[in-house]
């Protein structure tokens, strides 16, 4: 996460180091807290990213074996007949 940061333009704050308008925090630890949470959004993107593949191949699976299970059911069917009538 880029964090683009400079008190002076909203409340024109010289306290660069303690800023109270941010509750006294320091500059340098509320970059830092950017910073830890882009990485962590990026990380649970990558996650999302991977939970989202992973379901799709699922679900093109399920969609190949249930059109092989029709055509089993099909195909046993056609059987059943044919050993009933032959």
């Amino acid at each position: 996460m880029e964090f683009c940061f400079y008190p002076n333009h909203q409340h024109g704050c010289p306290q660069v180091g303690h800023c109270p308008h941010l509750g006294g925090a320091a500059l340098g630890t509320l970059v830092r807290a950017a910073s830890e949470n882009g990485q962590t959004l990026k990380m649970l993107h990558g996650q999302l990213d991977s939970a989202r593949n992973s379901v799709t191949r699922l679900v093109e699976e399920n969609e190949q074996l249930k059109t092989q299970l029709e055509q089993v059911k099909l195909e046993l069917k056609l059987e059943k007949q044919k050993h009933c009538h032959g």
